[in-house]
């Protein structure tokens, strides 16, 4: 393709974003994506003074951020009906007013308690945010979701590249609490901007007498087609690798290869700087060329730097290292459009809700897993673990069908 053609792509895609008004719903809900992903975040990059604070060894620590992935797993399936029974605007602005509630109790000076009780309730409100503001993106751009959640996702890498080093900066200088307490008013103000911006609904509300058996097994039923199914295992794959990393790679770069803690927390920022301008890339290349092609391409890149990872020495094959693991940032913007464009419209947000549950729930203990390898003096090893789990889901990749555009 020419220069200039690619010119005309580019500008022909943009305008298709902004066109009928819904170039401003696509900001707000990135914004969110922003705030809500990087401040969730912030927890595994305060994790150091998080457990000096309260006393938490290294296994402990890991489960903690285990409960987090754990509780957001749990809340997709509720989060997703939610959407399609009370619509997605008012599920969205109750997942930033609990946003709101949970940074104000990580940032009180109270006992350990109080601060699980923000954890899991953050948890839950980005669960609530999650699967909403993909059906809202899939819903107003029927023929490009691909590229709105690409930079939807590229947002949240930005929120991740940011806002916990932002939050380290003031543990250090301030107080960790203030790394959380900073996002109480921007919370706030997304409350707000969601309201005033999102469709009351946009997917068909189904019959609320229709809710109880037939809608849990239109639900199942979809659940069980093979694409359907196929997705999901790569899901829960890409979600292992996702969550086991980052949870614990700042610690692993200094347990493992002597980093200080800010020269750990900045190869951490990297990671998500770069999944900033790669995501959107990913969901563009998924609208182009398919999902089997790309997600190979992904897998690959995935499993050659895990399997790395353990060998590297020095600041610039680190630096390699930690560019090639933007790819595990690159499977949503792939596998989120592949499984909403198999769900039924009226099952939409309730499908994927299910599938994300279902996938994320078994993948959160990566976390804790890592934790224990770590503590134990197992961390090279975990990570060439998690290679392995990559073989797995590239093997799966080759079998996945082609998904039709709406199920």
């Amino acid at each position: 393709m020419t220069q200039r053609g690619v010119g005309d792509g580019v500008r022909e895609t943009v305008a298709s974003l902004r066109g009928d008004g819904r170039g401003r719903i696509l900001v707000v809900i990135a914004s969110g994506w922003f705030l809500v992903l990087g401040v969730r975040l912030v927890l595994p990059a305060l994790l150091p003074s998080v457990s000096e604070a309260f006393s938490l060894d290294l296994a402990s620590a890991g489960l903690l951020v285990t409960v987090l992935y754990a509780v957001y797993a749990l809340g997709q399936f509720p989060g997703g009906l939610l959407g399609d029974r009370i619509g997605e605007r008012n599920v969205l602005t109750l997942a930033a007013a609990l946003g709101f509630l949970a940074v104000l109790l990580l940032s009180l000076p109270a006992a350990f308690p109080v601060f699980v009780c923000g954890v899991v309730l953050y948890g839950f409100g980005t669960a609530l945010y999650s699967p909403t503001r993909l059906t809202v993106l899939s819903d107003v751009y029927d023929e490009n979701d691909g590229a709105a959640i690409g930079l939807t996702l590229g947002a949240g890498n930005a929120g991740n590249a940011l806002l916990p080093a932002f939050a380290g900066l003031l543990a250090t200088y301030a107080s960790w609490r203030l790394g959380f307490g900073f996002a109480i008013p921007l919370f706030l103000a997304l409350a707000v901007a969601l309201w005033m911006t999102i469709p009351e609904s946009t997917s068909p509300t189904p019959d609320v007498e229709t809710l109880s058996r037939a809608m849990v097994s239109r639900i199942g039923a979809t659940f069980l087609r093979r694409e359907v199914l196929l997705a999901t295992a790569l899901m829960f794959v890409s979600s292992v690798l996702w969550q086991a990393v980052t949870g614990l790679y700042p610690t692993y770069l200094v347990v493992e290869k002597g980093l200080s803690g800010s020269e750990a927390a900045l190869l951490f920022g990297l990671l998500f700087g770069f999944g900033m301008f790669f995501q959107p890339i990913a969901g563009a290349a998924g609208d182009r060329f398919g999902a089997r092609r790309t997600l190979t391409v992904i897998f690959v890149v995935a499993i050659g730097a895990l399997a790395t990872l353990p060998f590297a020495e020095g600041t610039l094959a680190l630096v390699a290292v930690t560019l090639a693991l933007t790819s595990l940032l690159n499977f949503a913007a792939i596998t989120f459009p592949y499984v909403n464009a198999a769900l039924p419209s009226d099952v939409q947000g309730g499908g994927l809700g299910l599938v994300r549950t279902a996938y994320m729930t078994l993948a959160s203990v990566g976390p804790a897993a890592v934790g224990a390898l770590g503590g134990a003096g197992y961390f090279d090893e975990a990570f060439l673990a998690l290679a392995g789990v990559g073989l797995l889901g590239l093997a799966l990749t080759a079998t996945l069908p082609p998904a039709p555009r709406h199920g």
